[in-house]
């Protein structure tokens, strides 16, 4: 609890929380992102389900840089959104599956960009629309587990 409660008094978590725009501009970020994210997913899931077939599966590979950096705000956003509230986060185990489930998901969005949207891959091996269901629905629930963290907590300040 002493590093929540110096992070929470820290002066960079205080202006967070007390700024006019700044909480607001990293939840707007962060939802940005977390919908880029799930909407390539669920693109890339359908396409491996037969749906658009007509789009090649290495176009879908040259999403993975959008996908990249997408992840990479979301990381970036969420963990100062940890910052403004860490006690409010930190002490709520539903972020924790939260964080398991958004990493599971990226691995698999990873390994589908490495192994399925490239240049030579023809067609889709028959495990890949599995895994993309298992990785949408992942994202879908990391979503979910995103919104219910704002119900959830049992503890909003430390101090």
């Amino acid at each position: 609890m002493d590093q929540i409660a110096w992070l929470e008094q820290s002066a960079f978590a205080t202006w967070l929380r007390e700024s006019s725009w700044a909480l607001f501009a990293l939840l707007i970020l962060h939802t940005l992102t977390m919908g880029a994210i799930v909407g390539l997913a669920l693109a890339s899931c359908a396409r491996l389900f037969g749906l658009a077939s007509t789009v090649s599966l290495p176009a879908f590979g040259r999403l993975t840089p959008i996908l990249g950096w997408a992840l990479l705000a979301a990381a970036v956003s969420g963990l100062l959104l940890v910052a403004a509230y860490p006690a409010k986060a930190l002490t709520n185990p539903l972020f924790y599956v939260k964080l398991a489930m958004a990493t599971s998901a990226a691995a698999i969005a990873w390994n589908l960009q490495r192994r399925v949207f490239t240049a030579d891959v023809a067609s889709a091996p028959s495990w890949a629309p599995k895994l993309a269901a298992l990785g949408a629905g992942l994202w879908i629930a990391t979503l979910a587990a995103g919104k219910f963290l704002a119900y959830t907590h049992k503890m909003l300040l430390v101090g």
